[in-house]
């Protein structure tokens, strides 16, 4: 869903607020499409490392709170 995103955000981007001339030079709109689609994955391989930490730093802490309590 990221890169689709991405891609859409550099169309619109590439179409609207890009200069003409910029945007040929830079190889069209299509470059542009893939170079925000490229974000869009770096984006999502970002966001999915972080979530997958998130996850395991929280079961860490809920192993520790459950041993804690068995000790007790």
């Amino acid at each position: 869903a990221s890169i689709f995103s991405a891609g859409v955000a550099g169309y619109l981007i590439g179409i609207f607020l890009m200069p003409t001339m910029a945007l040929t030079r830079q190889g069209g709109v299509l470059v542009w499409i893939g170079l925000h689609a490229f974000g869009g994955v770096i984006g999502g391989a970002i966001g999915i490392g972080l979530i997958l930490t998130i996850r395991i730093r929280l079961s860490i802490k809920e192993i520790g709170v459950i041993q804690q309590q068995e000790f007790k």
